[in-house]
């Protein structure tokens, strides 16, 4: 009893967790389907990478600002060295250089002063590995026209798979009816083979339509990595509900922004290049002879310590040039980004064409599917009154299928424009 009383619940957890499974085989979303290429596309796992080298160029931006500590030897052998001798009692002085100079020291440099230099090389770093995540953003985007083209191929192929079968069961109907008429012997057999016939062409074409429709869920079960099931729903975002007016919203417009912060970043390193920069260096050690003393011939340590300042007075304007021809480079970006942006706007007008053009063909091609239904429906009756032939009926069978496979065509058509309309538009 304790046994169960702890494999129960288990066991019910799984059993919710294999029903949400199942759930989620079933139906698919269109959003998701981006989510899960976008997750198991190679091409996107640069995004943990391009978070990592942005840390380690930062720290090393932080290290390059500690000072800088050296071990250092150095060895000289001259040909000739200072010789000094005074022959004044008063001034006894007497110099003799040796022609071989020892020394080993430690050295440091510490910039106190850098003009702005490693705050600018910060922002620059963060604003190219920006420029890099939005580069991932737009072959994001670009994945999205991999699954609208399979969901939209699926959802044709079953459409016009749905119109078969319709058929398909309407031949059926009536080969009973002439089976009994046959038996009667008031209808030749041979009507019955025209029927079967049809029949056998109608279930070749549903046969090639299952095999399109196979193939293109299993393509999408490659890309997303998933065992898709034949009778999966494909959910649809809903379409009506987008407004033409709503604003455009493309990661290559957020890039072309990330390239224009970018060069104009680069801008104010001409602007440091000019500002006055101090540091302060320090050298200990040992040498031989005295480096400090020239009057010791011994080895001796030493100590220096110092201080340097450099500021550029003038450049003749390569500062400003160099701006300038940044300036011209933001301007090409924006410029870019207005044509990038009027194009999808022209696009508006192309997409309210279509879409009337397609609504008014729908109305009319309904209006023909109805009176092909017609025509059907009485060339039935007069096949069962014996008054028409089963060509008659196929010629009108085909007849209807065809203007209901046009219908399915144009809804799809719609469908599709109206899918990477709003799609380019990144509105969903």
């Amino acid at each position: 009893m304790k046994l169960l009383k702890y494999l129960l619940p288990g066991m019910l957890l799984l059993s919710v967790l294999q029903l949400a499974q199942a759930q989620v085989q079933t139906t698919l979303r269109l959003d998701a389907a981006y989510r899960l290429l976008e997750q198991r596309y190679p091409g996107l796992g640069d995004t943990l990478l391009i978070r990592q080298m942005q840390t380690a160029e930062l720290e090393l931006n932080d290290l390059a600002r500690l000072p800088e500590i050296r071990l250092r030897a150095d060895g000289r052998l001259q040909s000739t060295s200072t010789q000094l001798e005074s022959d004044n009692p008063m001034f006894p002085l007497e110099i003799n250089q040796p022609l071989v100079n020892l020394k080993t020291y430690l050295e440091a440099d510490y910039l106190l002063l850098d003009g702005g230099y490693q705050a600018a090389k910060a922002s620059l770093i963060q604003l190219e590995r920006a420029v890099d995540r939005g580069e991932l953003e737009v072959q994001r985007f670009a994945l999205r026209k991999i699954i609208n083209q399979l969901f939209l191929r699926i959802q044709g192929l079953r459409a016009q798979g749905e119109l078969f079968a319709l058929s398909l069961a309407d031949i059926e109907a009536r080969a009973v009816q002439l089976r009994v008429a046959i038996n009667q012997g008031t209808v030749l057999e041979s009507e019955l083979s025209r029927l079967e016939v049809k029949k056998l062409e109608l279930e070749a074409q549903q046969d090639n339509l299952a095999y399109q429709l196979e193939g293109a869920i299993n393509s999408l079960s490659d890309w997303l990595g998933l065992t898709l099931p034949e009778d999966l729903i494909l959910d649809f975002p809903d379409l009506s509900a987008m407004r033409l007016s709503d604003e455009i919203r493309r990661p290559e417009l957020d890039q072309f922004e990330q390239q224009k912060a970018l060069v104009l970043a680069q801008a104010e390193f001409f602007d440091i290049q000019l500002k006055p920069k101090l540091s302060v260096f320090a050298q200990a050690g040992i040498g031989y002879p005295n480096p400090l003393n020239i009057l010791d011939n011994n080895i001796a340590p030493y100590g220096l310590l110092g201080a340097g300042l450099t500021w550029t007075i003038k450049d003749w304007d390569q500062a400003q040039k160099k701006k300038d021809l940044l300036s011209l480079k933001a301007r090409r970006i924006d410029h870019a980004a207005e044509t990038f942006t009027f194009r999808l706007e022209k696009q508006t007008a192309n997409y309210q064409a279509d879409m009337a053009r397609l609504d008014q063909q729908i109305r009319r091609q309904e209006s023909i599917v109805r009176l092909q239904q017609q025509l059907l429906t009485e060339v039935t009756a007069q096949m069962e009154a014996g008054t028409a032939t089963s060509t008659d009926y196929i010629l009108q069978l085909n007849a209807e299928l065809a203007a209901r496979q046009k219908i399915a065509i144009l809804q799809t058509e719609r469908q599709a424009i109206q899918l990477n309309y709003w799609n380019e538009r990144g509105a969903f």
